[in-house]
Formats: structure tokens, C-alpha cells, sequence
């Protein structure tokens, strides 16, 4: 899993954050686990999506471009008025305080 994710700008990613992650989403009910047994050394635990985990994946797809667009739109420059450098002189204050009714 971690070959897959490393050509996409995940390379750091350690077992000891993997694991702990698919073991969560396992128990979720989002993937499922077998084992594969092999002779040449330990056996690996193999993680396939279920079908919850599929709806669970399109939706946090959808919500994750909707924040990208977002983020996108935010970031798009727009007009921007001069903001002067020179601050505009204020009323004194009047008897009373500021604030009158």
C-alpha cells in the first residue's frame, strides 16, 4: 500500500501509522481483512474495501472537491480597492461619550 501511495507525494508513511488506521477502518466496517499465508515468511493481513467503505469513499470524495473548490475560489484573485496609507482623522468625541441616544 505504501508503494501505491508514494508516486502521489505520500512517502513517509510508516507501518506504524498505516496499520492502526486500517485496523480502525476495519473495525468501522469500511474494509475487511484476510490473511494471506506465505511460506517464504509471516503472514499479511490483505485490506479490501466493503461496500460502506465504497459509499463512505464517494462521499468524502464529494466533500473533499467541494472544499477544494473552496479553497480554489477563495485564492482567485479579485478586484482589490487601494487601501489608504494615511488613516482618516476622526470626530473628537462628543460630551456624553461616544455613544448618544
Amino acid at each position: 500500500m505504501t508503494a501505491l501511495l508514494q508516486p502521489h507525494g505520500f512517502t513517509r508513511i510508516k507501518g506504524g501509522t498505516l496499520y492502526p488506521l486500517l485496523n480502525r477502518l476495519d473495525d468501522q466496517g469500511l474494509v475487511e481483512h484476510t490473511w494471506q499465508h506465505d511460506q517464504a515468511g509471516p503472514g499479511r493481513k490483505h485490506f479490501t474495501l466493503t461496500e460502506l467503505g465504497r459509499q463512505e469513499l464517494e462521499r468524502s470524495g464529494t466533500a473533499w472537491r467541494r472544499m477544494s473548490e473552496a479553497l480554489t475560489q477563495i485564492q482567485t484573485p479579485w478586484p482589490r480597492t487601494r487601501i489608504s496609507q494615511t488613516p482618516t482623522p476622526r470626530p473628537p468625541p462628543t460630551e456624553g461619550g461616544a455613544f448618544r441616544r
